[in-house]
């Protein structure tokens, strides 16, 4: 079962049922799927935790690659791994913030703050590509970030592009994206085991990509602080219209795609490995205002605001039940 439907079996159950044998099954499946781990919150109180302990060194579910994105645990046992591409909700929630300091703006050329080298191609195409184009996928380059189409005119899933908004709020703010992350974000909602790492790169000429460091708790914080509409420990850390604009659809070429955000939309959706548009919600057994962060091998935060549960899940994919 690669696909984690956490989501699913919490709201197609009875909410009394929910609280012991839909939990029971939730925790089953997770470890089956060679998760390390699962929390579940609800009205802002986790209802369910739970972690699995995978040996970095032996097990032969964790291949080479997998094996490079843990990073050990915490001293009260939790798995600490690369989330992936979870990282890109939390980078959408700094560009937030830095929109609002006056540091960024969306609409404004990626050039202005990281000069007309970050790309390849002519310095005029490549102007034309803002902030808001790499949080909406919509950039017009290809992995190489060599372009390939105008901005705005073709969706595209570009992890290469993407990582340049993290590079551009370092330049706007003058600080190390650790130091931005926490006195922006983390320290604030408390995920004092969350930290960036640059990843081993596979190409010498440009700079490494960043990895997100983290385990479920913190992630289960980190939704915590979207459900609450940007609110954490009584004071506002951002404003709950920026939030929301980080997760209205950001172009009609992918109704499903926010800034940097997963949305559960009735008008049809793409993934990040098939640029074309299909039918109907992406999960059709969640609720359409769910919004979600999402990274390779299923690691999750899903936010369903009806029904106030944030739910994370980290770990690998069993590929025996693919």
């Amino acid at each position: 079962m690669r696909r984690f439907y956490l989501c699913a079996l919490l709201t197609l159950l009875p909410a009394a049922v929910a609280a012991n044998d839909a939990i029971n099954r939730i925790m089953a499946t997770a470890e089956e799927n060679h998760s390390t781990g699962v929390v579940i919150m609800q009205n802002g109180k986790i209802v369910a935790e739970q972690y699995w302990r995978l040996d970095e060194s032996s097990d032969p579910r964790i291949k080479q690659a997998a094996r490079a994105r843990f990073f050990g645990t915490t001293d009260d046992g939790l798995t600490l791994e690369d989330v992936a591409s979870v990282q890109k909700s939390v980078v959408a929630a700094l560009a937030g913030i830095g929109q609002e300091k006056g540091l960024i703006d969306f609409d404004t050329s990626v050039s202005i703050y990281l000069g007309d080298k970050w790309a390849s191609g002519e310095p005029a195409a490549i102007s034309r590509i803002t902030i808001r184009h790499l949080m909406s996928q919509t950039s017009g380059l290809d992995e190489k970030l060599a372009p390939e189409a105008e901005p705005g005119t073709r969706w595209r899933y570009n992890t290469t592009a993407y990582q340049n908004v993290l590079r551009v709020l370092e330049a706007a703010s003058g600080l190390d994206k650790n130091e931005l992350t926490k006195t922006w974000l983390t320290n604030d909602l408390g995920m004092q085991d969350t930290y960036w790492v640059d990843r081993a790169s596979r190409n010498s000429k440009g700079p490494p990509q960043r990895g997100l460091v983290t385990h479920a708790r913190d992630l289960a914080r980190f939704g915590q602080f979207v459900l609450d509409k940007g609110r954490a420990n009584g004071h506002r850390l951002i404003k709950e219209e920026t939030l929301a604009e980080l997760m209205q659809p950001s172009s009609t070429m992918n109704p499903s795609y926010g800034l940097l955000w997963w949305l559960n939309s009735d008008a049809g959706y793409q993934t990040a490995g098939n640029s074309k548009l299909q039918e109907g919600r992406r999960e059709p057994m969640a609720p359409a205002n769910m919004v979600s962060a999402r990274g390779a091998l299923n690691r999750l935060v899903l936010i369903l605001p009806d029904q106030q549960l944030v739910i994370t899940r980290t770990g690998l994919i069993n590929t025996d039940k693919a």
